[in-house]
């Protein structure tokens, strides 16, 4: 949950220390993780920044002007306000930021969002000799590394923050980057299709953990922030690497408007349920992904020309991409479609939804009513899952929230497999899992119990059959190796768990 409290550049926590204490307490308790909000720059305005303020400018931390006075710049963090950047160039100034940033933390908060850093005056001078033209683009790395190293130090592995601005080498530091201020609208430029533009674009450039600020920050345009917009933009948040939900609305020259939430009618609020955990279930394939892309730099969101580098249709796709190998996402972006028409690579591809089977090299469409994601899994292919009980990838002191630690005893797996295919996927805790489509039916080696499809969830070594959509489903749950029909499943290392497989025939 991240509430916006402006800790810097205006330090607007003053005051309200203990209420923020028991807020943050209460979000842990409840299974949440809690985020406020900074930014490398200190208020120079009247108020409660007076006193770190004098004391920056004392110490000569902030950057200068050509005459030797603090720069000052006047933008909207969640106010109008006059600000001084810090000039991360002098240690001593970066320790005195990183001081300022530890309060955040110290009153019980998890992260923030790390705000800014793209303004640099060209003819600044900091602390390294260096001139704002010339340390424009490193500035927001070198923020983004201030935050790193100290959250790193006090909350090693156990944090985040996010940036909107950056330059080479801030993948190294930032956990997180967002698209900025995005428009509640389908503009093409700045609503929903450019966010994924910028997001796949971003992903190629190194930078593997991005999301966009869904449904919109900014109600500036006459546009209509509707329903349509909330849900589409929701369904991209689920397969992008980072959901995150503004629900802002800002306009600064009129003030807010309404706007579609979450709570707007209970249909909104069952879809944002759906997707929301459709996200969250897919941890163990993003955690996989991560790695991969900590290892390999390798995009964990990809545009299809990576795969397809000699198909012509792939350069030219602008609204679609691989969510690692084993995904194809094909989010509907522009108002009022019920359908999603685009080309689909090569290959097969199941929907997963409701089980079509589309063949790829060509144009499809794909049936996609307002609820509906357009989300295939890709022939030889597998996405590990968690269970659909989930409620918070963090812990929880409330027992009736579920957490990780509630549901380790138990994987879901759903693979594609066509006639002798095998799908095989390495996770970030080591296990390793190998389906496998034999030639000929061994019928039931394993003595498997055959039971009912409303039974299969809790059932710990049996199976079922049947046929869903243009498939035939095997539905297999065993610990380590499970053979029935035509498939072969195994999982490997790692934790000892059952694992419950979906296997897609075709």
């Amino acid at each position: 949950v991240d509430d916006a409290t402006h800790f810097l550049p205006a330090l607007s926590q003053l005051g309200r220390e203990d209420t923020l204490r028991a807020w943050t307490k209460a979000l842990h308790d409840a299974g949440y993780k809690a985020l406020a909000y900074n930014n490398p720059y200190v208020s120079s305005d009247p108020g409660n920044a007076e006193a770190d303020y004098a004391f920056g400018k004392a110490h000569g931390f902030f950057v200068k002007r050509p005459d030797g006075e603090p720069y000052v710049t006047q933008f909207i963090s969640g106010k109008l306000v006059n600000i001084s950047p810090v000039d991360l160039t002098n240690p001593d100034a970066v320790a005195w930021f990183q001081s300022l940033l530890k309060r955040t933390l110290d009153i019980g908060y998890d992260g923030w969002m790390h705000d800014f850093g793209e303004y640099t005056a060209r003819d600044a001078v900091l602390f390294d000799g260096s001139r704002g033209d010339q340390t424009h683009n490193r500035f927001p790395v070198l923020s983004a590394k201030a935050a790193h190293d100290l959250l790193e130090r006090e909350r090693p592995g156990d944090y985040l923050f996010f940036v909107r601005s950056g330059g080479a080498g801030t993948q190294a530091y930032a956990p997180a980057v967002w698209g900025g201020d995005a428009e509640a609208t389908f503009d093409e430029t700045l609503g929903l299709p450019s966010a994924v533009r910028g997001g796949v674009n971003l992903s190629m450039t190194g930078v593997p953990y991005w999301g966009s600020d869904a449904t919109g920050f900014k109600c500036i345009t006459d546009a209509p922030n509707d329903k349509d917009v909330f849900v589409r933009w929701i369904e991209l948040a689920a397969v992008s690497p980072i959901m995150m939900e503004q629900d802002a609305c800002s306009n600064p020259l009129q003030g807010q408007k309404p706007k579609w939430t979450i709570w707007s009618d209970d249909e909104t609020t069952q879809i944002y349920a759906k997707h929301a955990r459709t996200h969250t279930r897919l941890a163990p394939y993003f955690w996989a992904l991560a790695r991969e892309a900590s290892r390999t730099g390798r995009p964990i969101t990809m545009h299809p020309f990576l795969l397809f580098p000699r198909e012509d249709e792939a350069w030219k796709v602008d609204d679609a991409f691989f969510l690692g190998a084993s995904l194809y996402a094909m989010p509907v972006v522009r108002r009022g479609q019920a359908a999603k028409t685009g080309w689909l690579p090569p290959g097969r591809y199941v929907d997963l939804d409701d089980y079509r089977l589309y063949q790829g090299g060509g144009t499809v469409t794909i049936p996609a009513p307002l609820a509906k994601l357009p989300l295939l899994i890709v022939e030889n292919h597998l996405v590990p899952m968690l269970d659909p009980s989930i409620d918070t990838l963090a812990p929880a002191t409330d027992p009736a929230v579920v957490t990780p630690a509630t549901v380790a005893d138990r994987l879901d797996v759903v693979v594609a497999l066509g006639a002798g295919g095998t799908a095989t996927m390495t996770l970030d805790d080591g296990t390793l899992l190998t389906a496998t489509r034999v030639v000929a039916s061994a019928g039931n080696p394993d003595a498997l119990a055959m039971v009912a499809s409303d039974q299969i969830a809790e059932c710990a070594s049996c199976f079922v059959v049947d046929g869903v959509g243009d498939v035939r489903r095997i539905r297999a749950n065993g610990v380590a190796k499970v053979r029935v029909e035509d498939v072969e499943l195994s999982a490997s290392g790692g934790p000892s768990r059952r694992v419950r497989w979906e296997v897609l025939r075709f």
